[in-house]
């Protein structure tokens, strides 16, 4: 199979971090750890839950300092890695933007020249559905990119779009199928080609949390929100995103908005255990940090175009294994994301035979 479906990763600075021990002292009220140490050049920031946090003592991550944010109940907490790492306990709400926005607004005028922030999961490729073991990691790229600041001030591989405000989205191939050659890139070095056809399912949270919590935030709404443009209502947008929100970004980035921005968006966050507006903010991630630049306006990968008819998710599914693979069927040995190794629960009546064809540029 010849499927080079990344491209390689550019402006990365040969830059080694530097780290500084602490002190750690253990609060027992709200099972938080503080320090006293001087932050390194990288910081990387963990929301975590239920992962399996033994990866994080591998010696490649030894020169960095990490803080993980546990939501787990505070009685079940393991802080088994001695005073290596800096945790804080925080109340189960938000997901991980929550995490996120909670590190801006507490250490806004203390951040670490560069911070990577992750979902706890060991960082492993591919995508694992309401797994707490799934790596979100794009064939090609290791969680060690993510820890070497560049030009642009932000590093983000996407693999995701999203059509708003009607759901559709695009996978990028590289996530769907686990590419051995692939080199690593932002976007895929194909353009539209490394990415699946639109599809539609209306149980995904996008669309079926707006029943489920009537007081949330509209998505255009939220997008403008965190536009932080007063004076213009936006009606639609294409966005990529990184599948699992991890991405990395410069002090000065962050710095762009203000302290108060960030509060704003973690209030949003905060009166829900699994907010629809955490799945809204995992989208947008990139706009909160290019204000200069946001995907209103372009987004940041070509894309295919999006077929006057979009197909379910089993559809899509199949035309991309027909175009690649020249087959009805993905040869074994190719290994999957866990959503494409079984028939998608999204389409129980799916018939291959019926399926109508997505639009997909050549």
């Amino acid at each position: 199979m010849e499927a080079r479906i990344c491209v390689k990763l550019s402006l990365l600075l040969a830059l080694t971090p530097v780290s500084v021990k602490g002190i750690f002292s253990f609060n027992q009220n709200n099972g938080t750890l503080f320090s006293s140490f001087v932050k390194s050049s990288v910081e990387i920031v963990l929301s975590h839950y239920e992962e399996d946090l033994e990866w994080v003592t591998d010696t490649q991550y030894s020169s960095f300092d990490f803080t993980i944010y546990s939501k787990r109940p505070a009685e079940d907490a393991e802080w088994r890695f001695g005073n290596r790492f800096k945790y804080v306990h925080l109340p189960n709400v938000g997901r991980e933007g929550h995490t996120y926005l909670h590190h801006i607004v507490a250490n806004y005028d203390s951040l670490a020249e560069w911070t990577v922030f992750s979902q706890a999961a060991s960082p492993n490729w591919g995508f694992r559905a309401n797994s707490k073991e799934s790596g979100h990691m794009c064939s090609g790229v290791k969680f060690m990119d993510y820890t070497r600041p560049n030009e642009e001030g932000f590093f983000m591989i996407h693999t995701v779009a999203s059509h708003l405000p009607q759901g559709y989205q695009s996978d990028r191939l590289d996530m769907m199928f686990h590419n051995a050659s692939a080199i690593g890139g932002r976007c895929p070095f194909n353009g539209a080609e490394g990415w699946g056809s639109w599809w539609f399912e209306p149980d995904h949270p996008v669309i079926a949390f707006k029943e489920q919590q009537p007081n949330a935030y509209d998505v255009m709404d939220f997008y403008n929100l965190v536009l932080d443009w007063p004076k213009k209502q936006l009606y639609s947008v294409t966005l990529n995103f990184a599948n699992g929100a991890r991405f990395a970004v410069s002090r000065n980035r962050i710095r762009s908005r203000s302290v108060e921005y960030y509060r704003r968006l973690l209030d949003a966050l905060s009166h829900h255990k699994n907010p629809i507006e955490g799945f809204f903010l995992e989208t947008m991630w990139y706009d909160v940090f290019h204000p200069e630049s946001p995907q209103v306006l372009e987004p940041v990968c070509k894309l295919p175009m999006i077929a006057e008819s979009v197909g379910t998710h089993a559809q899509m599914f199949q035309n991309v294994v027909s175009k690649i693979f020249h087959q009805p069927n993905v040869p074994e040995h190719v290994k999957l994301s866990s959503p494409y190794t079984v028939k998608p629960s999204y389409s129980p009546t799916y018939n291959p035979t019926a399926a109508s064809p997505t639009a997909f540029p050549t």
